[in-house]
């Protein structure tokens, strides 16, 4: 699968919160601190309550199946520990 990566909609609140995450993880994790950065880094960034419905935020509750086994899951977003 080529092409460009999904388009990224945070919540100001999220986007600060996950910087800070960022950032604490390019000391114990590089790889995972850096890549989350410059994902942060391309995401458009928009007030809570300018964020669309069908946009999975944190908190969110989402089903979704996969696509080689067929199943669904549901899952709730949430922050690190």
């Amino acid at each position: 699968m080529t092409g460009l990566p999904p388009p990224i909609v945070l919540t100001r609140p999220d986007h600060e919160r996950l910087s800070q995450l960022a950032a604490g993880a390019v000391d114990r994790l590089p790889e995972v601190g850096e890549f989350l950065a410059d994902e942060l880094e391309r995401a458009r960034v928009v007030e809570s309550a300018a964020i669309s419905p069908n946009v999975v935020t944190m908190n969110s509750h989402v089903e979704f199946r996969d696509e080689q086994t067929a199943r669904v899951r549901t899952v709730t977003l949430v922050y690190p520990g």
